[in-house]
């Protein structure tokens, strides 16, 4: 599958042909409507259980501050939500399933995904983020994001490990 989005926050998704056969038409196989403006991110979600590089969930979001969890075999919208904010990009910790948004007021939203969905379950309004931060100045806007894994930026590394080898041949020729 294939999803592209527009500046009208239009969604289609897009199938090939299983035969890859160059003259067989790509058409697309259905459309996802739950924004109104730019949507700046799609993002695959992989839950516990799915099967390896088979995604079972699309994360949508808009620079309108909404953003929607659909499911991607059926197209069945499963969470949607809308911030204060608009939404200026994403990123997803595929470990721990944790959505991070850059928004158009220089913040950063983390969410669970699993909280997500239980709480569109429920019936339950947006949830509230399980982390907020003041990335850039107000209004700035953050205009990308990128997931790097935990890290240890700004802390002292380990000593390396030194060579204790003494064998003076491997440097002669």
């Amino acid at each position: 599958l294939l999803f592209t989005a527009t500046n009208t926050g239009d969604i289609k998704v897009w199938q090939f042909p299983d035969d890859h056969d160059q003259q067989k038409k790509v058409l697309p196989v259905r459309n996802l409507i739950a924004h109104c403006d730019k949507v700046v991110a799609l993002k695959p979600i992989s839950l516990e259980g799915d099967i390896v590089d088979e995604p079972s969930l699309l994360l949508s979001a808009s620079i309108d501050g909404s953003m929607a969890i659909w499911d991607i075999i059926t197209g069945d919208l499963v969470y949607q939500c809308e911030l204060e904010h608009g939404i200026t990009c994403a990123d997803i910790d595929q470990h721990t399933n944790t959505l991070f948004l850059g928004t158009t007021s220089g913040e950063v939203l983390c969410y669970r995904i699993e909280e997500m969905i239980v709480c569109a379950s429920q019936g339950m309004d947006c949830q509230i983020p399980n982390g907020k931060f003041l990335a850039h100045a107000e209004g700035t806007g953050v205009t990308a994001i990128q997931y790097g894994g935990e890290g240890n930026l700004g802390r002292k590394r380990p000593a390396m490990k030194t060579n204790t080898n003494t064998n003076t041949n491997a440097n002669s020729n």
